[in-house]
């Protein structure tokens, strides 16, 4: 549901289904995943500084990393 929420244009709606299924830092991950794939990189930039604030995973971390670096 969350996807489609997403694509729906209901970012709120789609990150309350991610963090209910995922936890906060999960939900910004999978928000800035559709939010790459969107081809929206600062939108993805700005929702994985938010993973970071919480206790992101490797796998978070490398991706944010990555994702800064591509629009600067």
């Amino acid at each position: 549901h969350a996807i489609a929420y997403y694509h729906q244009g209901d970012r709120n709606a789609a990150f309350a289904q991610f963090e209910k299924l995922y936890g906060e830092s999960a939900a910004h991950h999978n928000l800035a995943i559709l939010d790459i794939e969107a081809g929206n990189p600062q939108s993805a930039n700005g929702e994985l500084q938010k993973a970071l604030l919480q206790s992101p995973s490797e796998e978070t971390i490398k991706l944010a990393a990555a994702v800064s670096k591509s629009i600067r």
